[in-house]
């Protein structure tokens, strides 16, 4: 903590807590806004795609097949829009909000019952400057 003083922090928190908070807000941010989506139904390029409800995979297809024919069932039931997320699906909603971020350009919505949007601003560093 001295170090961190006399290195020009004057937070109360140190950086390492600081850049942990600011990981934390934005998994939130990104996990709460796929389960805003509802059902989600996504195409890929080449054929196939998947359907997420409330940030849980329920399906996914392969080939240009309609998804009702070729659907293989997954994942738990799907939690609620709303309230607080259980422990034991964090990090699946995560993965696929992580995936769906990085192939943003390459996937087409084909259904989306609620809201899918990005954030417009980024989330603060929290760390002081010096």
């Amino acid at each position: 903590m001295r170090q961190e003083l006399q290195q020009g922090n004057r937070s109360i928190f140190s950086r390492p807590l600081q850049l942990a908070l600011a990981g934390a807000l934005k998994r939130q941010r990104r996990a709460d806004g796929l389960r805003r989506a509802g059902v989600l139904r996504v195409a890929l390029p080449g054929g196939g795609g998947a359907e997420v409800c409330n940030g849980v995979l329920q399906s996914c297809w392969s080939g240009s097949s309609a998804p009702e024919q070729q659907a293989l069932p997954l994942g738990p039931e799907p939690p609620g829009c709303d309230g607080p997320l259980p422990h034991h699906l964090a990090d699946e909603i995560g993965v696929i909000a992580s995936w769906l971020d990085a192939e943003a350009a390459r996937v087409r919505v084909l259904h989306c019952d609620g809201e899918l949007a990005s954030p417009s601003s980024r989330l603060p560093s929290f760390v002081t400057r010096r």
